[in-house]
């Protein structure tokens, strides 16, 4: 910036960050699914709330 007075370096790299950004969200990352507690867990969980509040 202080030697050329303009963003465009900048904007640029920005811009190559976010683009290795979104090909690694869809080809590494893929399908982002939700991690269920098995039962067991569940009910530990809402005991410990119980005694929380």
């Amino acid at each position: 910036m202080s030697t050329t007075h303009s963003f465009s370096t900048a904007l640029f790299f920005i811009g190559a960050v976010l683009i290795i950004g979104a090909l690694s969200y869809i080809f590494i990352v893929n399908k982002v699914e939700r991690i269920e507690l098995p039962p067991e867990l569940k009910e530990e969980k809402q005991t410990l709330l119980k005694v929380q509040a």
